[in-house]
């Protein structure tokens, strides 16, 4: 498909902020729960820091897979539209114009954006950074308009903006 459409503009990717953001509150959840009790077991201050270290180790990891999972959900921008991943996986194009509206999925424990299209087209799943990406708007303007659900922010404004 992207053969045909030729080189993107721009390919935007989720940032690895928000999985990191996610490992380290599950880390902190882990640490308060299980430090107090590994103490009143009557751990040493030793195998507790050891213990502190092997989680942190755990959830560095975590961080990365979940970075690696959520990797493939960013777009592919084109003068004629977006191309991105769908429910199943495949990548479908999404013309600029048979953008129809946003949604947010919380389900998963992590926010997902579905960018529904008008009639039979697919709906795109993508992270909210790569929605909010600087660059998304502003191609999202140039080749949409003022008025595609993409373009965040203050619609009475003459530039878009992240809202």
């Amino acid at each position: 498909m992207d053969a045909e459409l030729g080189p993107p503009v721009i390919v935007i990717r989720p940032s690895l902020g928000g999985m990191v953001r996610i490992s380290f509150k599950l880390f902190v959840l882990v640490a308060v729960v299980a430090g107090p009790l590994a103490w009143w077991k009557g751990r040493t201050p030793a195998e507790l820091l050891n213990g502190l270290m092997g989680t942190a180790a755990a959830f560095t990891v975590l961080a990365l897979f979940l970075a690696l999972v959520v990797r493939p959900l960013g777009l592919r921008v084109y003068p004629t539209g977006l191309v991105g991943r769908t429910f199943w996986g495949p990548r479908k194009l999404l013309p600029w114009q048979g953008i129809a509206a946003l949604q947010a999925d919380h389900a998963s424990g992590v926010t997902l954006i579905m960018i529904t299209s008008t009639g039979d087209g697919p709906t795109l799943w993508t992270l909210p950074d790569v929605i909010e990406h600087p660059e998304l708007q502003r191609l999202a303007w140039q080749f949409a308009g003022a008025d595609n659900p993409i373009v965040l922010g203050d619609r009475s404004t003459t530039e878009p903006g992240i809202g």
